[in-house]
């Protein structure tokens, strides 16, 4: 069954009628506001888009925070004296407890790190505290009762330990089982562990396994429309890959790009996440034919050739949830 939307409109022949993919504010929308702030997050719920995405850790004294880094960005939190942390005072959550976690400021971006120009329309919000996961679903459930939020469980996926993300998905479980938004919960993560974990934890939550870019994962450069990361990140990430020793998809590492679909369906999932370049129109299909939803991150929605492709998908994850297709 296909995700359900919010309208739908005739395109081609009249009478056929195809239905608009869901919009999830990315990061609660960091084209306007700094990523994962609660003013982003209120901000999608004013929007009109179908729910948002955020990320996840936990603190040293074991809460669940909003934030995409697992460390402070100096290019955005500063000091409680105002004055904005270097690269030297990021450090890492599970080295912090939440009222030192909070303690930082977040929503207005630093002039001289924050690359401004390629986020023409970010807007400063003062007062903004790095958020708990609690926090952000109260905003939710105030404002509305479907309202979705896919919540990514950030690891590291290159981490060998067994069992290193169960405190952070019991927590996740706790405050879900809690604030009962079971409901309004999507689960999502690169490392398919804690999604197979949380199988078994959390019922009723739909889980989206998400991909890296497939050009990430090929010999070759990557694009730019790819986001290449550093090249010792990529060059970790393709050596386990081709290795057949990724440890991050959980003993289910498919043989070849066009297996995902199928792999994802038999290891329980509700949905592909991959990147929004991979989601061409084989995929699509194919992932469809295996009984999956389909949902992309991160497109620019303002990429008319993007869209006229991204229409056939589920769900797209996007950084100006006020942009519709």
């Amino acid at each position: 069954m296909l995700i359900p939307a919010i309208d739908s409109y005739a395109r081609g022949q009249p009478g056929v009628f195809q239905m608009m993919p869901k919009i999830f504010a990315h990061r609660g929308g960091a084209g306007y506001f700094v990523e994962n702030s609660l003013k982003a997050f209120k901000s999608a719920l004013e929007s009109g888009c179908d729910g948002a995405e955020c990320d996840v850790h936990l603190t040293k004294d074991g809460e669940v925070i909003v934030h995409h880094n697992p460390q402070l960005n100096h290019r955005y939190a500063r000091k409680a004296d105002g004055l904005w942390i270097n690269k030297d005072d990021e450090f890492y959550f599970d080295q912090l407890s939440l009222a030192e976690a909070q303690d930082y400021t977040i929503g207005e971006p630093n002039p001289e790190t924050h690359d401004l120009e390629s986020w023409p329309n970010l807007l400063p919000a003062t007062n903004q505290r790095i958020p708990t996961l609690r926090q952000v679903i109260e905003t939710i459930k105030s404002r509305s009762n479907i309202f979705q939020l896919i919540i990514e469980i950030k690891t590291d996926i290159f981490n060998p330990k067994d069992h290193h993300w169960i405190p952070l998905v019991d927590q996740i479980h706790k405050i879900i089982r809690e604030e009962d938004f079971a409901q309004q919960t999507i689960l999502c993560g690169f490392d398919w562990r804690p999604l197979l974990y949380a199988q078994n934890q959390i019922t009723n939550v739909p889980l989206w396994f998400t991909t890296h870019p497939f050009s990430w994962l090929r010999k070759g450069k990557v694009p730019k429309t790819d986001i290449p990361p550093s090249t010792a990140y990529l060059n970790r990430l393709r050596h386990a890959y081709s290795d057949g020793k990724a440890l991050w998809y959980a003993g289910l590492q498919p043989e070849s790009l066009h297996d995902f679909p199928n792999v994802i369906k038999k290891a329980g999932g509700q949905a592909w996440f991959c990147y929004h370049t991979d989601a061409t129109n084989e995929n699509t299909k194919h992932t469809h034919e295996a009984g999956l939803n389909l949902a992309v991150w991160t497109v620019n929605l303002r990429d008319s050739e993007a869209l006229e492709r991204l229409n056939l998908v589920d769900a797209v994850c996007v950084d100006y949830p006020k942009y519709r297709l």
